[in-house]
């Protein structure tokens, strides 16, 4: 993996009381949409869909992923795509860092450095994709732009 510094930027009002002083696990709230949901805090925007494709995108990226000044998790590339993690991903922000977990619980990387994210790009979550108009909107009311599908493994 890359560097040890993340790259964080705060939501705001999210940011305040994000890390439990216990656990150090931040408190998540959740917005759900058909096939799509985000859970919000710690300065991050975590969008993860909520069902497992009958089919998935074989790209790859590998690089970087950084939260940007909304909190939305974004590929470190050209057109800074919104990562939409497999259903079961989730994060928890240990410290200054967070971290973002398989469904098993398994670490897959931590933000602000590299990750091997195998899916695909897409410019709009559309209905071929098995994504409603709720989904959309929700996805672009939180973060805007084109969008990273990373295939469930």
């Amino acid at each position: 993996m890359g560097g040890r510094t993340p790259v964080l930027l705060a939501l705001g009002a999210l940011a305040a009381g994000a890390c439990s002083s216990v656990t150090g696990i931040a408190p998540q709230d959740t917005v759900a949409a058909d096939n799509i949901e985000a859970r919000i805090g710690a300065g991050v925007v975590f969008l993860t869909m909520t069902f497992t494709p009958d089919a998935s995108m074989d790209a790859l990226f590998e690089g970087p992923v950084t939260a940007d000044e909304n909190g939305c998790l974004r590929l470190v590339s050209a057109d800074l795509h919104t990562v939409v993690w497999p259903h079961g991903h989730s994060f928890e922000q240990v410290g200054g860092t967070i971290r973002i977990l398989d469904a098993s619980g398994d670490l897959v990387g931590r933000v602000g450095e590299t990750f091997r994210l195998p899916g695909g790009e897409v410019e709009s979550l559309h209905d071929g994709l098995g994504f409603t108009q709720a989904d959309r909107d929700l996805a672009e009311s939180h973060c805007p732009g084109r969008y990273w599908i990373v295939a469930p493994e």
